[in-house]
């Protein structure tokens, strides 16, 4: 432990208030930038697959937040919940209906897409 012997009381408890406040900024600093890495990993670890079927990719987006363009050219978004053979299910849907939920067969999608960029 430091000890410095000051005679003035204040000048003491002034640089033991500057080192704590020293102390609490850098620990804060590394803590968010120990988060900010976190993300970039996250980010990296979700992307599409080339060689997957549509069924396929779909299941790595599972718990993810996508928007569904059926060949109808309707579009739901909401939150993939499962992934079946032939069926997913949508949870969540996110144009107001956020009580309502959507089984949609696969061979009705004609694409989906996701938030890449910005992931938190």
């Amino acid at each position: 432990m430091l000890h410095i012997k000051y005679k003035n009381k204040k000048l003491k408890n002034l640089l033991l208030t500057l080192i704590l406040i020293l102390v609490f900024t850098l620990s804060e600093s590394l803590a968010a930038k120990t988060k900010k890495q976190k993300v970039k990993k996250k980010v990296k670890e979700i992307s599409y697959n080339l060689t997957f079927s549509l069924n396929d990719n779909l299941v790595i987006f599972k718990g993810k937040h996508i928007r569904v363009l059926l060949s109808s050219g309707q579009i739901l978004s909401g939150k993939l919940k499962d992934v079946g053979r032939n069926l997913i299910h949508l949870e969540k849907l996110s144009d107001g209906r956020s009580y309502y939920d959507a089984l949609i067969r696969i061979e009705d999608i004609s694409a989906f897409d996701t938030q890449f960029r910005g992931f938190r």
